[in-house]
């Protein structure tokens, strides 16, 4: 799946856009993102149908927060990148906090802010 399959189902299906305004904040016209999510919708039936493995790919790309998840409660944490990262869970005080931005790369971000200058 491309990362911007990835980001069409973020906006149409996880933020429950309507296509005109999804494809709008994706930067493509309205036609291009249906197709966008139509591919990865097919690609996510597959993973879960027939068992096929899900990898998401292409592109640079860049966080406009820094995302944690508490590995205890399971409370998001999203902060500015300019901040230091939180030490501890605000909702339960768990110093165990998985760095989500981490899960897409070296450091999390496009080369241009930061991440992998060779991949």
């Amino acid at each position: 799946m491309t990362l911007d399959e990835l980001e069409g189902i973020r906006l149409a299906d996880h933020e429950d856009l309507e296509h005109e305004e999804a494809a709008r904040r994706l930067g493509v016209s309205r036609s291009v993102f249906t197709r966008l999510v139509d591919g990865a919708r097919k690609k996510i039936a597959a993973v879960l149908i027939e068992g096929c493995e899900l990898k998401i790919e292409g592109g640079d790309y860049h966080f406009e927060n820094k995302r944690f998840r508490c590995q205890d409660c399971q409370h998001l944490v999203e902060i500015p990148l300019e901040e230091p990262d939180p030490q501890r869970c605000p909702t339960c005080g768990s110093f165990l906090l998985a760095n989500l931005n981490l899960s897409f790369g070296l450091k999390g971000q496009c080369r241009r802010h930061g991440g992998d200058p060779h991949g």
